[in-house]
């Protein structure tokens, strides 16, 4: 089985080199999202050779919210976009306090779909898509959808909603444009996600652990206060290759409980390589 997990924070896991090792031995792809341009540009010099790692252009809608990226890291995210052909984690949250900064939010959001309109100028993600973007919307699904419409964001990317929480209208939505889903194993804990995951088409779903959990904004995030930062960030968790493994194969078997049927390959994707459970021969 050729498992890829299509949203993971690689750069909070302590043990991310023997992770990425383990990787690379097994043929397993990691698309690394992470929170900041900052943050890409440490992973992917972190790990320049290892094709199974592909470092994802984050800009974190939390990240925006706690006002620790400022003007100059959404035009560093501008200037880097032309080399990312995987974005994420980008989106918004409007969850509580967070919805007083919709407005940045989207100012932020928008901006960065219109850069990832843009060409490349290193090979695209597939010869289908140009990019690969990994969204995060809470309580702003509509809002996320009515940026990617109005960009035609869909038209030549494959954008993934993470963690889909939108409501069932939202989800007919985000299918009919050609969206895709990454699911983890908290969202199948869920009546709700279980049900998402039957109505959306078998090939739209991709497999994620978001691990490994929970991460908190802090300053040293952006690049204008990159120079404060601690070594060792003390958010960096815990997560071996075996728990990795595990909440993959766990997800990929019950996906395809709740599908019915074994989950298609989507070929094309990172090198031809699928993006979910199965056999890639």
């Amino acid at each position: 089985m050729l498992l890829l997990d299509a949203h993971i924070h690689l750069d909070f896991v302590d043990d991310a080199s023997g992770l990425a090792l383990f990787a690379a031995q097994q043929e397993l792809s990691l698309f690394a999202n992470t929170v900041s341009p900052y943050g890409f540009m440490k992973l992917r010099m972190r790990y320049p050779g290892n094709p199974w790692i592909v470092p994802g252009l984050g800009f974190h809608p939390w990240w925006v919210a706690d006002d620790v990226l400022q003007p100059a890291d959404l035009e560093l995210f501008e200037m880097l976009a032309a080399e990312a052909a995987f974005v994420g984690e980008i989106g918004l949250d409007f969850m509580g306090a967070r919805k007083k900064t919709a407005v940045n939010q989207l100012d932020a959001f928008d901006r960065i779909i219109e850069s990832c309109m843009g060409p490349l100028v290193v090979p695209p993600a597939s010869d289908e898509f140009q990019r690969v973007i990994s969204i995060h919307a809470v309580k702003a699904t509509s809002e996320a959808l009515d940026v990617l419409e109005r960009w035609d964001a869909t038209s030549n990317n494959a954008c993934v909603f993470h963690w889909f929480t939108g409501s069932s209208d939202e989800l007919q939505r985000a299918t009919k444009m050609g969206c895709y889903f990454s699911v983890s194993p908290r969202m199948l804990r869920s009546k709700k996600g279980q049900a998402y995951v039957r109505a959306i088409p078998a090939d739209r779903l991709l497999l994620e652990t978001d691990a490994p959990g929970r991460i908190e904004p802090a300053s040293w995030d952006s690049v204008v206060y990159s120079g404060v930062a601690p070594v060792p960030d003390p958010r960096v968790a815990s997560y071996s290759c075996e728990q990795w493994v595990e909440s993959l194969e766990q997800t990929a078997s019950q996906l395809q409980g709740f599908v019915g049927k074994p989950l298609p390959r989507i070929p094309r994707l990172c090198g031809g390589r699928t993006l979910c459970g199965g056999d890639s021969r």
